[in-house]
C-alpha cells in the first residue's frame, strides 16, 4: 500500500474508531515497506498528537525503510512506550 494511503487508511480508522468511543485502535504501518500491513495498537489521543506534529507512523523496526521527509514515530509495544 503507498505510503499515503496508509496515511488515509489510518485516518478513516480513527474517524470510525472516535465515531465509536474507542479509547484504542491498531493502525497500519506507514513505512514504505512493500505489502507491509504489520498493525500498531496506540490509544486515539497519541495518534491525534502523532498527527498533530506531522509524523508518519511505523511499526517497530520499520523505521529506516521510509524514505518520506516527515518526522517518524515508532510506538515500542513491547516496551509500552
Amino acid at each position: 500500500m503507498a505510503e499515503l494511503e496508509t496515511k488515509d487508511a489510518n485516518d478513516r480508522i480513527f474517524n470510525v474508531l472516535w465515531g465509536a468511543g474507542a479509547l484504542d485502535g491498531a493502525f497500519l504501518c506507514e513505512c514504505a515497506r512493500a505489502h507491509c500491513i504489520e498493525e500498531v495498537p496506540m490509544a486515539l489521543a497519541e495518534y491525534v498528537r502523532l498527527r498533530d506534529r506531522g509524523e508518519v507512523l511505523f511499526a517497530r523496526g520499520h523505521e529506516g525503510s521510509n524514505a518520506d521527509s516527515r518526522r517518524p514515530f515508532s510506538l515500542d509495544v513491547e516496551a509500552g512506550n
